[in-house]
């Protein structure tokens, strides 16, 4: 199996899976989600040796953590993109509104316009790198 090919097989899997696990995210209820930021900041907060903890941190986590799963997806659709040669990068953002609409059908939860804006910058963020990166790399090898 070639390179190329191999790649064609797996980037498509990578989202299609990693979609999935965002959603999973989405249709946490809001007390399954709040434990789970809650393990983060202790983890944290024994990382930096805070006693207590600020105000702002798990606002700070929750968010971090929107951006960074979309950023991840739009790295794995701009993968697609590279690999199929195709403007498949666009299709990721459907998938924060969806993932924002999810949130209708779980419990203590509700869809926020700003984790939608946060989602869609985290997801460009991730195309821009893959880009970049492509784009160093064909630079160096000219």
């Amino acid at each position: 199996m070639t390179k190329k090919r191999f790649w064609h097989m797996v980037l498509p899997l990578c989202v299609f899976l990693w979609t999935l696990f965002i959603w999973s995210q989405s249709l946490m209820s809001a007390a399954e989600s709040s434990a789970e930021s809650g393990r983060i900041v202790r983890w944290l907060m024994g990382l930096l040796g805070w006693e207590t903890k600020p105000e702002w941190l798990t606002y700070a986590v929750r968010k971090t953590a929107h951006f960074i799963e979309f950023a991840v997806l739009g790295a794995l659709w701009g993968g697609c993109d590279r690999a199929y040669g195709r403007r498949l990068w666009w299709w990721g953002l459907p998938t924060a509104a969806i993932d924002e609409g999810l949130q209708f059908f779980a419990p203590g939860r509700a869809p926020m316009v700003t984790d939608l804006l946060i989602d869609t910058a985290g997801y460009l963020c991730g195309v821009a790198v893959v880009r970049a990166f492509a784009y160093l790399r064909r630079k160096k090898m000219k």
